[in-house]
Formats: structure tokens, C-alpha cells, sequence
């Protein structure tokens, strides 16, 4: 999902993604209770490093299977 929404390119990636985050935290705080929730949650749970490496690991085997097909 990352590279779908990013791109290749991790310059144009890291200003898409903040570009995106700002965005999502603008409407969380703003407008939309139910994401403002999940925002605070991921927020919460990327300071975890056992949750970073179980998702980061996730996230390889995903990109991993992507290339085979």
C-alpha cells in the first residue's frame, strides 16, 4: 500500500507521506472523531518497537509476495 500511494521515489514518497499525515491529523482533529480515534491509536502503537517490528516484518513478507507475482 505504502508504494501505491508513494511511489518508488523516497524523496517524492517522504513529502507524499507527510503530506497525507498532515492531511488525515487536519481532518482527525477537525472533523472526524472516529479517525481522530485511530489516528491517536497508530500513533500509540508506532511508538512500540515490538509492534514496529511485527508490522515492519509484515509489511516485507507483503512486498516480498508482490514481487514473485
Amino acid at each position: 500500500m505504502y508504494r501505491m500511494c508513494c511511489g518508488n521515489s523516497p524523496q517524492k514518497s517522504d513529502v507524499r507521506l507527510k503530506s497525507l499525515t498532515h492531511t488525515l491529523e487536519e481532518i482527525a482533529m477537525n472533523q472526524d472523531p472516529m479517525l481522530q480515534k485511530a489516528m491517536n491509536k497508530w500513533e500509540d502503537m508506532s511508538q512500540n518497537s515490538s509492534f514496529r517490528l511485527q508490522y515492519e516484518a509484515r509489511e516485507k513478507v507483503l512486498f516480498d509476495e508482490q514481487a514473485l507475482n
